[in-house]
C-alpha cells in the first residue's frame, strides 16, 4: 500500500514532465494527462506484477506439473502493445483537440 501511495503521485508529476517535454502541452489538457497517467500506471503495475507472474509460473506450477507456459515474454510484449495500441490513438485525438 505504501509503494501506491508513494507512486502514484509521482507518475501524475511525471505525466505532466512528459506531457511538457515530448508534446509541448501544459496542465490544461487534464484528459491527455490522464491518459498519459493511465500508460504510466500500466507500465508500472505491469513491472511490479512480473516477478510475482514468474515466479507463480515457473516455480508453484512446475512444483505440481501444471507449468505448459514456455512463451511468458512473448505474451509480455503483446500485452505491452495491445495497451499501447488502446491508448496511444486516444492520446492523439485529446492532442488535437
Amino acid at each position: 500500500m505504501f509503494a501506491v501511495e508513494m507512486t502514484f503521485p509521482k507518475l501524475w508529476d511525471q505525466s505532466l514532465y512528459l506531457m511538457e517535454s515530448w508534446v509541448g502541452l501544459g496542465a490544461e489538457y487534464a484528459v491527455t494527462r490522464s491518459l498519459v497517467f493511465m500508460m504510466l500506471a500500466e507500465g508500472y503495475s505491469t513491472l511490479i506484477h512480473i516477478p510475482f507472474e514468474l515466479y507463480s509460473t515457473f516455480v508453484i506450477e512446475e512444483r505440481f506439473g501444471f507449468n505448459k507456459q514456455t512463451l511468458l515474454v512473448k505474451q509480455l510484449k503483446l500485452a505491452s502493445s495491445l495497451t499501447a495500441a488502446n491508448y496511444l490513438p486516444l492520446v492523439i485525438f485529446h492532442r488535437f483537440d
